[in-house]
């Protein structure tokens, strides 16, 4: 059997983008944050910063507290490798607020950091860059702009998102 000698305490996050932000639109990050210790988090805050280009405009998770930079959220009982997930979505200005090629760059953190075994996952950041289609349309594969070719088989497909605007 496996058996736990010693107690350890690691919460950990990362910030994962699920759309990439437009000008006009909207666009999401996803939070994850977990614990990767071997005992119960009995509490902790989240805090999570925007790109002071954006605003928020919704938020997944009930009882965060709003700050002028993003928001914190105080979690309790996160239990030993549970994972739990928070959707932001924030709303990018029109040009010529924002460029096409501007970098937005959020960041989330989380503690407790006394007795973390592992501080360098506690707190992570992600740029993305604007984009938008003009004619000729924009185009995207769901793998992202390279595939490694041992890893492609003749079952695999290639799936294609294609955004028109006509001018």
């Amino acid at each position: 059997p496996v058996i736990v000698t010693n107690n350890y305490a690691d919460v950990a996050t990362i910030l994962v983008p699920t759309r990439q932000p437009r000008p006009g639109f909207t666009y999401t990050n996803r939070i994850i944050y977990t614990n990767l210790g071997t005992q119960t988090v009995a509490s902790g805050t989240l805090s999570f910063t925007k790109d002071a280009r954006v605003t928020i405009t919704a938020n997944s998770q009930t009882g965060t507290v709003t700050t002028p930079t993003g928001f914190t959220y105080n979690f309790t009982n996160l239990l030993p490798f549970e994972i739990r997930t928070i959707n932001v979505t924030m709303q990018v200005p029109t040009i010529p607020t924002v460029a096409l090629g501007n970098l937005l760059t959020n960041s989330v953190s989380i503690t407790p950091l006394t007795g973390d075994v592992v501080p360098a996952n506690n707190a992570t950041s992600i740029s993305q860059i604007v984009i938008g289609s003009y004619d000729p349309n924009d185009k995207m594969e769901a793998r992202g702009e390279q595939i490694l070719h041992s890893s492609f088989t003749s079952n695999d497909y290639l799936t294609y998102t294609i955004r028109f605007e006509n001018t």
